[in-house]
């Protein structure tokens, strides 16, 4: 009979009297990350530190309570204590983690921290687990003392002594916990023992250290990975006998040092870490460059903003490895917009859905609207002051109506995100944006346009096409102006648009580019003339036609949305 595998998730978050927050209940999501809003000082940080206290990770396994741990009121006075639960959730009881001491095994409902200031005035802390009642679960190792060994080991210490289960008998059930801020973006890459470019150096040493394979190398095919392990044993061993180090420097730096502490001092020189395994993940994991055009420059040379897209990258493909994923992450992200720009922000929103849905614990702390959303599988927490209290609301977004979804996807983007885009394609209307994102969709649904940082913008007119493109040439920004070719009844083109695409020729540089609907999108598209090709009808009437369909239906129309395409991946 197969074991049942312990498979949990968390639950709620309760915090009473930690530090800026006196009283606050949370529920946790699955399966849909948790972002949490709202003002400065609201307690933001704190929900997110709560979390990392209650699992002693994330920068807090050496965690001790000082008074700012402790909540203080409008009048500067202090709680004695403090509690952070963490309450566990599975489908049935097997599903949770369980101790045991002597007796039957208890099954973990609840993570608790305790803060308590003693009548000494010290401040300590310990984190105990709660049974299905919500009272600490007590182990003992020992069976009581009787009869004649009770009276022979008495006064010795022995027999029967009960302790609070801790954290550390559960700890292999537990996922990692990564805490990611601004303020530890290197340290979260390069300096932590697991994190997402750990997790992915480690990666690729285990599956180097799996898979048998042929390296073809200067003069022949060698086995790997027999062949580099024997190099690494070779290098090691080679360091040791170096008979400069084994018969000079090593006895030498020996006796003197034996000089100052008294005794025979004992030398080894050998690579930093034993095991092959290790030391690969590690070389791995400090040694990732970039090359970007000039010298090769390794990642942690890089500043902030480079960081932040590292870190981004590494969350994103381990995202995408099934076996990864499965080894669940409490992942807390304080400020996740830094150093991104809005199409970073929007793709690393669905970056974190991602690894929601496979059943992580996201939750962010975020002043970004990009990554909160009524029309995307999410829960928005919002937090805010009432006096000494923290009041919240949540909304989950499973509950919004289709039509506010449909708004909030045709208005997700302002234009002023243009700013940030690294190509900008300029349209006469949102009919046209709606028209050519759902094309490139069916052309390419591998692209990911916030990925390439490209902002589809919304002119308001044709009119307003060239200030669009003055302000993206002014800012280096390549630019795609599409206009209707726009004919009159008697067969000439319109003067004013003609006059617009005379202005944009006048501008456009190598990189930018021009293209016409012919005659003009609803005609491209068959819409009925009082009704024109508005957003609601292409979702009702083009939409769901597959791209066969399309290109056998509208050719002209597909020929030329082929042709942005081909201009925005070039």
């Amino acid at each position: 009979m197969n074991a049942i595998p312990v498979q949990f998730s968390f639950e709620r978050l309760s915090i009473r009297g930690f530090r800026g927050i006196r009283r606050l209940d949370l529920d946790l999501p699955v399966n849909k990350p948790l972002h949490v809003i709202g003002s400065n000082n609201s307690g933001k940080t704190t929900l997110l530190n709560a979390l990392a206290v209650a699992l002693g990770g994330g920068g807090f396994h050496r965690f001790a309570p000082v008074a700012f741990d402790f909540f203080h009121d409008g009048s500067d006075r202090a709680v004695s204590d403090f509690t952070v639960t963490l309450r566990l959730r599975a489908n049935d009881e097997s599903g949770l983690p369980a101790v045991q001491g002597v007796g039957n095994p208890t099954r973990v409902h609840a993570i608790e921290v305790r803060g308590t200031t003693d009548s000494s005035g010290t401040l300590k802390h310990q984190r105990v687990l709660l049974d299905s009642e919500g009272k600490p679960i007590l182990l003992s190792y020992r069976t009581p003392l009787k009869g004649a060994a009770k009276r022979e080991f008495a006064g010795m210490g022995l027999g029967y002594r009960r302790f609070y289960a801790r954290l550390e008998n559960i700890r292999d059930h537990l996922p990692d916990v990564w805490l990611l801020t601004p303020q530890n973006l290197y340290r979260s890459l390069y300096e932590w023992r697991t994190g997402p470019l750990q997790r992915l150096s480690r990666m690729l040493a285990e599956q180097f250290l799996e898979s048998e394979w042929q390296f073809e190398f200067e003069d022949g095919s060698r086995p790997m990975p027999a062949t580099l392990i024997k190099a690494h044993a070779f290098f090691r061993e080679s360091v040791e006998a170096f008979p400069f180090w084994k018969g000079d420097l090593k006895p030498r730096l020996q006796e003197t040092l034996a000089q100052y502490v008294g005794g025979q001092a004992r030398f080894a020189l050998h690579p930093d870490v034993q095991h092959f395994k290790d030391w690969l993940a590690q070389q791995l994991a400090v040694s990732f460059a970039a090359d970007t055009g000039g010298a090769t420059t390794p990642l942690q040379r890089m500043g902030d903003g480079w960081q932040s897209l590292v870190r981004l990258a590494a969350l994103d493909v381990l995202s995408q490895y099934p076996g990864q994923v499965a080894r669940r992450v409490v992942l807390l992200v304080e400020e996740p917009e830094t150093h991104l720009h809005p199409h970073l922000r929007r793709k690393m929103r669905n970056v974190l859905e991602r690894l929601a849905a496979e059943r992580w614990l996201v939750v962010t702390a975020t002043h970004g609207p990009e990554f909160t959303s009524l029309a995307r599988p999410q829960v928005v927490a919002k937090l805010w002051r009432k006096g000494d209290d923290v009041a919240l609301g949540t909304f989950d977004t499973s509950g919004t109506s289709n039509a506010i979804k449909f708004q909030e996807k045709l208005d997700e983007r302002g234009n002023h995100e243009m700013l940030f885009a690294q190509r900008a394609v300029l349209c006469e209307g949102k009919d046209d944006c709606w028209a050519l994102r759902s094309a490139i969709q069916k052309l390419d649904p591998t692209l990911d346009l916030d990925a390439r940082s490209v902002s589809l913008v919304d002119t308001g007119g044709a009119g307003n096409l060239k200030d669009y493109a003055n302000i993206a040439q002014q800012l280096g920004i390549p630019w795609c102006a599409i206009t209707d070719e726009d004919k009159l009844a008697n067969g000439q083109v319109n003067p004013l648009t003609e006059k617009v695409r005379r202005a944009l020729d006048a501008k456009r540089g190598a990189n930018d580019q021009s293209v016409m609907w012919p005659d003009n999108l609803e005609a491209c598209l068959g819409a009925p003339v009082p009704k024109k090709a508005t957003p609601d009808w292409q979702a009702a009437n083009i939409d769901p036609k597959p791209l066969t369909q399309m290109k056998r239906d509208h050719p002209a129309f597909m020929a030329e949305c082929a042709r942005v395409l081909s201009w925005i991946v070039r």
